[in-house]
This record gives structure tokens, sequence and C-alpha cells, in this order.
């Protein structure tokens, strides 16, 4: 999975020769393959926006075969916490696993940092 992870981050630097309708399709690509190969039920891949005031992530694409609610845009502020700023500012892959609801908040068993 490491090696997986290391050539979608070596993709994404070709990205940049792309336009953003070539970049969608090759970041679905990959993300129908780590489905295929990892049985994974959300992939969202998301690109920085530079807001009036802070940076946004906006969502560029997702692969979602659960029943959450798409992704929307989030801004980062100074003050914001959750996975979305984490990955944000330590630019790292994450991966959680065992994730489940209950009385409205969100729960999950196991997040792996991705190195």
């Amino acid at each position: 999975m490491l090696d997986m992870l290391s050539e979608l981050e070596q993709l994404s630097l070709t990205l940049d020769f792309l336009n953003r309708e070539e970049a969608r399709q090759v970041t679905e690509v990959v993300s129908e393959k780590i489905k295929e190969n990892l049985n994974a039920h959300i992939i969202d891949i998301l690109w920085r926006q530079e807001g009036r005031y802070h940076d946004i992530l906006q969502p560029f694409s997702s692969l979602n075969v659960s029943r959450r609610e798409p992704i929307k845009p989030f801004e980062i502020r100074e003050d914001s916490v959750g996975i979305w700023p984490w990955v944000y500012r330590n630019k790292e892959a994450i991966w959680i696993e065992k994730i489940h609801s209950s009385a409205g908040s969100i729960h999950c068993d196991e997040i792996k940092i991705m190195m």
C-alpha cells in the first residue's frame, strides 16, 4: 500500500502538465485501483484553493461507495480542528479504519499515517 501511495504522490507532481479534466480522470483511475486493491469505501482528493483570508480545500475527486454525503469545500483557519486541517498542516496521507457513527458523531477505531 505504501508503494501505491508513493506512486500517487509522484503522480501528483506530474499533474501540473495536465489540464483539470485530464488530472481528474487520472485521479479517478488511481482511486478505482486503490478501491479494488484495498477495499476502500471512501477516497477523497482535495485541491488547495487560495481564499480571500484562508486556504480552502476544494473537492477535486471523490470515490464514495458509502452512505456519506458528498464532501463540501472546507476553509482551513488557524483554529480549524479535525482530520482535514491535520492533513493540510502535516501534508501526510492517512488511512482510516472501521468508521462508524453514533448520536450524530463519526468515530473510527484506527487512523494510520501513511509516510
